[in-house]
């Protein structure tokens, strides 16, 4: 499988070059193919990076641009910026991420959004602690839940989220435990009734 060809757009300078640089270094799942400012052309571009801070207005035409054309594009932003990230979501990016993340979570959720797997504002709130009083599901957890959801077997959530099976079966494990369900059918139904289950393609 050919790395993801990835377009990084900031204000920022500093922000550009530790994101290519984040992305340019380890296995070659993801290759920086336009830096800097310029998003065109859009036609090489399998999923954008794009940073909300300091953009004018909620809406940023570059962003704006990027999804009528129908790029797929991860946010980022800081937690204290909630409701750009929300804003943002509603507006049909693939999934939004913070400046804590490591190399690994940012490459994942690049590609769930170049294969058109999105998340929902309520799986949003949920990762941050704010959908479900009691229940604190790590990122992971909600990557296996999402799938768990979708009906995806152990053994494809383990190929495409690059675990072992065994790995896959410890977050289920743990994510049943906090929403206090017991078998897989549970899962399903909580997943959907949460809105965990990825948005569809339009």
């Amino acid at each position: 499988m050919r790395p993801l060809r990835v377009a990084v757009f900031s204000r920022h300078p500093l922000t550009r070059a530790g994101l290519t640089r984040m992305l340019s270094h380890g296995p070659g799942r993801a290759v920086v193919v336009v830096g800097l400012v310029d998003i065109r052309p859009l036609d090489r571009l399998d999923v954008v990076v794009f940073d909300l801070a300091g953009q004018p207005g909620p809406v940023p035409d570059d962003l704006a641009v990027l999804l009528a054309e129908g790029v797929p594009v991860v946010a980022l932003t800081s937690y204290d910026e909630s409701h750009l990230a929300e804003t943002a979501l509603a507006l049909g990016v693939s999934d939004v991420v913070h400046p804590d993340i490591d190399r690994d979570a940012l490459v994942q959720a690049l590609e769930r959004g170049a294969w058109a797997e999105t998340t929902t504002q309520v799986a949003y709130r949920c990762r941050h602690g704010g959908a479900r009083a009691g229940v604190r599901l790590t990122d992971r957890e909600i990557s296996v839940l999402e799938l768990v959801g979708t009906g995806v077997p152990n053994q494809e959530i383990a190929d495409r989220l690059y675990l072992s099976l065994n790995t896959v079966k410890t977050y289920i494990r743990t994510a049943y435990r906090k929403i206090g369900v017991t078998r897989r059918a549970e899962a399903v139904l909580w997943a959907v009734r949460h809105g965990l289950t990825p948005r569809q393609p339009r």
